[in-house]
């Protein structure tokens, strides 16, 4: 568990089979601290919110082809959760990560201050949620109550119905989805 106060950049790592009982399985960021993650790989990690990782408030986050895979999350975000936090996904892969309640690749947790994750140029497939492969919360999930306010800009969404058909509640269409078998090779 990695726990970070200054901007931490992280290349070409795999974090592979961490566990807490709490939040981030393999990384948990406190409040305002800026990461920048690169070619890295999380996969197998889980706790009770953020499987593989948990963004405090206002913690910048840009994560650059890297792939979320097997991640479990106890409660929200099986890969990932985003509290309040300004974080970009490009180039990345989540794929069978899952959530006991919401938010099977992510949870973003509602921002007054205006962050929302961004998502451009990746694949989000065959995530879960609560049992569920098939609705928008097995993919992003937020609060009751709460709109998931996420963008989502060239990228491969399942069940999403893609920019042409796009459903609300996986959030904001970007422009150029896909709601399309990216056709993995195991």
């Amino acid at each position: 568990k990695a726990t970070a106060t200054v901007r931490t950049t992280i290349n070409r790592c795999e974090f592979t089979g961490n566990n807490t009982p709490s939040e981030g399985g393999a990384i948990y960021l406190s409040a305002n601290a800026p990461l920048d993650c690169v070619n890295s790989v999380f996969k197998g990690n889980s706790s009770r919110s953020g499987g593989a990782v948990l963004l405090g408030g206002s913690s910048p986050a840009r994560f650059t082809n890297c792939h979320f895979t097997g991640n479990v999350s106890s409660g929200v975000g099986g890969a990932v959760y985003c509290a309040a936090s300004d974080t970009i996904f490009s180039q990345c892969v989540f794929s069978a990560n899952r959530a006991a309640q919401t938010g099977g690749a992510i949870y973003q947790y509602p921002s007054s201050n205006g962050f929302i994750p961004r998502f451009c140029n990746s694949i989000l497939w065959n995530n879960q949620s609560g049992g569920s492969t098939s609705s928008s919360e097995a993919t992003i999930g937020t609060q009751v109550y709460s709109e998931v306010t996420a963008s989502f800009s060239a990228c491969i969404v399942q069940y999403s119905g893609g920019s042409s058909n796009w459903k609300p509640g996986f959030g904001v269409n970007g422009g150029n989805n896909q709601d399309a078998d990216p056709r993995f090779v195991l």
